[in-house]
């Protein structure tokens, strides 16, 4: 509260929608205002701060343009939950922004073998796509379906393939990280630990997952931070928040589905 009652808070949105300022914190800016909202903030804040993003939608609408698609629509989302845009609006720049995803564009999986970050662009797709795992994914019919051999090649087909084998490459090479991600994204697109191929790999997957973790209950790796930033390219990367904390979230709310019990697999608030 403190922070959004300064101005200084605010003042991004006077900057061009294409600055560095607004890709590092317009995201944020929403995302607060919403937990902001959830957490009982003060009325007249709240309102305020509202009027103020409502006034900038226009550049919003700018800036989101040029974000990646996963982002596209989790700014849609966001929108949506702060009343920010038509719901019909909406609609529209969500179905468009689907065609171009990485799932419609059918990428092959070798592309995201590229890199240690390209994971994250399926991962990420299918956390908006689910709306982090409180929706069906678009089209999703019986993950078993899905993967028949003669089944045609729907959306939900690509994304449980896809997302089934990168999985197995990264518990593989122990990239715990991109491995809770993709755990997480089986669950919201359907799979369950069985007797099955599908369910065998979700249950040795959370077991990998289950087994990583380290004494003090957190998961993730923070004891060499000079490698850790030399991995990343980044001399200045925040080991504890950026090794640590985001993994142990992911590897929470990958465990918390509890395969096979039928439970809530969407994201905590």
């Amino acid at each position: 509260e403190r922070a959004a009652a300064a101005e200084a808070y605010h003042a991004f949105l006077g900057q061009r929608e294409a600055s560095a300022r607004w890709r590092e914190d317009s995201m944020s800016y929403l995302r607060a205002l919403y937990l902001s909202g959830e957490l009982g903030a003060p009325g007249p804040l709240l309102a305020a701060w509202r009027a103020r993003a409502a006034a900038a939608m226009p550049a919003f609408w700018r800036h989101v343009a040029g974000r990646g698609v996963d982002q596209r629509l989790n700014f849609a989302k966001l929108f949506r939950g702060l009343g920010l845009a038509a719901e019909a609006d909406l609609v529209a720049f969500e179905r468009a922004t689907r065609r171009a995803t990485h799932v419609a564009r059918r990428r092959p999986l070798a592309w995201f073998l590229l890199s240690a970050d390209r994971p994250y662009d399926l991962t990420h797709e299918v956390f908006a796509l689910t709306r982090d795992g409180r929706a069906p994914f678009p089209g999703a019919g019986d993950p078993a379906a899905a993967l028949a051999a003669d089944a045609p090649l729907s959306d939900h087909a690509y994304a449980l393939r896809t997302a089934a084998a990168l999985l197995k490459v990264c518990v593989r090479r122990d990239a715990l990280d991109a491995a809770c991600e993709l755990l997480a994204n089986l669950g919201q697109l359907g799979a369950r630990a069985g007797g099955d191929a599908l369910g065998e790999l979700y249950r040795q997957a959370a077991d990998y997952v289950a087994s990583r973790r380290n004494a003090d209950g957190s998961f993730g790796e923070t004891h060499d931070a000079a490698r850790v930033r030399a991995a990343k390219g980044i001399p200045a990367y925040d080991v504890e928040v950026g090794g640590t904390l985001h993994t142990t979230f992911v590897c929470l709310w990958a465990l918390a589905q509890r395969p096979g019990g039928g439970v809530d697999v969407s994201r905590p608030a």
